[in-house]
């Protein structure tokens, strides 16, 4: 399934770029790719990424529509509402940018489409109370994950600090692009580097989470998932330059670096996966079983937030699973129950491996930090068994090496 959105996101995105510039640019086709597996697709948020596949390929029907083509957009646009309504959103935003009257439009009159004056809404965002981070650690990033946030790269950057080779290519790759677009044509009149500068001012100005009243959970990330428009937008700017053969090739080398991190990324975060479930293959079913893992060596992702849950399936339950009490998700919680927490300070203690058992959680079991190797030289995880009183573990390991 996440494949999947993958591949739905680099096609819509082609096909997007390609609308926009005018043209198809295969030259650009290696950083959509990282695009489409870089951070968002590594976080997880799959709702929002099917959502934003198929509004991109909305976009690009719309952007030059033509009868009967330009039809197939409503059942895309229906069915990204289903998954997502931000991404839907922005699409929408961008399409009446393009065909509502901005001057130099270089969309014909005969179009066929309203122009509308569509004005911003400063008090659309309300203020979220603090939550703890579940999927990225941000302390390490700081002002550089901002800077590399307007610029699109910062999709690039997944876990270790090697990431850095790859993001410093693109942008080297995109500016010079960048430069041989100015010298194309004005970029000044040019609607799609309107709307990707409207895109990075969104992003400095939109607040981190945005609290819905029905919801025990914030939309959080919100600049993560705005700066995935960004890269995309930035790439159909860049589109529309000259190319040559050996961008094309510093491109898919990059691209090569970028998939060979991840895979050796993913390959160690599957190892640290086997072992815990491995620790938790003895489990008398149904247990409850508290996990709290951060890979350390990450200066980014935690690639091991949901590893409990993956670990648990068909044995046990994952009791500090985040989700169930949010409300935002499918699965949910009325109350206290004998499978996962009931309200999110409880998520929340678990996480930051605080949680003191109370009498009506015990036993509760939890997966704390190894103590010594076998006799093989491989260091297991240790399972505890803890009743009321007892506190829960949190297990820092660097899971990600990277070379």
């Amino acid at each position: 399934m996440t494949g999947a959105a993958g591949r739905d996101l680099l096609w819509g995105a082609f096909c997007f770029v390609a609308a926009a510039a005018g043209q198809r640019c295969w030259i650009i086709a290696p950083s959509l790719g990282m695009i489409a597996y870089g951070l968002i697709f590594h976080i997880g948020f799959l709702n929002f990424y099917i959502s934003t596949g198929l509004s991109l390929w909305m976009m690009a029907l719309l952007w030059r529509p033509r009868l009967p083509w330009c039809w197939l957009a409503v059942p895309l646009a229906v069915l990204a509402l289903f998954a997502h309504a931000l991404p839907l959103a922005w699409a929408f935003g961008a399409l009446l940018y393009v065909h509502g009257g901005a001057v130099g439009s270089e969309i014909p009159e005969s179009s066929g489409f309203p122009r509308i004056s569509v004005p911003a809404d400063p008090g659309a965002a309300r203020p979220a109370r603090a939550f703890p981070s579940q999927s990225v650690v941000a302390a390490r990033t700081g002002v550089v994950g901002s800077a590399l946030g307007l610029t699109g790269t910062g999709q690039f950057w997944l876990y270790g600090p090697e990431y850095a080779i790859v993001v410093c290519g693109v942008l080297l790759v995109w500016f010079a692009l960048f430069l041989h677009r100015l010298d194309r044509r004005s970029v000044i009149d040019d609607l799609v580097v309107h709307i990707w500068g409207l895109s990075v001012l969104g992003y400095a100005l939109m607040p981190k989470s945005i609290l819905f009243p029905q919801f025990h959970m914030p939309l959080e990330f919100m600049q993560y998932r705005m700066s995935l428009f960004i890269a995309i937008l930035l790439c159909a700017v860049v589109s529309g330059g000259a190319h040559g053969r050996s961008l094309t090739r510093v491109s898919g080398l990059l691209a090569s670096v970028f998939f060979t991190l991840m895979y050796l990324d993913a390959r160690s975060l599957n190892r640290v996966e086997a072992d815990l479930a491995g620790t938790l293959s003895n489990l008398p079913p149904g247990s409850r079983v508290a996990v709290a893992l951060l890979d350390s060596a990450s200066w980014r992702l935690n690639g091991l937030e949901h590893a409990g849950a993956l670990a648990c399936l068909g044995r046990c339950f994952d009791y500090g699973n985040y989700e169930p009490p949010s409300a935002a998700f499918r699965v949910r919680v009325s109350g206290p129950n004998g499978v996962v927490v009931s309200d999110m300070d409880t998520a929340g203690t678990i996480t930051n491996g605080e949680h003191i058992v109370t009498p009506g959680e015990a036993p509760l079991y939890t997966v704390c930090a190894p103590k010594q190797a076998d006799a093989q030289g491989h260091v297991p995880f240790e399972l505890r068994k803890l009743g009321a009183g007892e506190t829960t573990c949190r297990v820092r390991l660097a899971a990600t090496t990277g070379f």
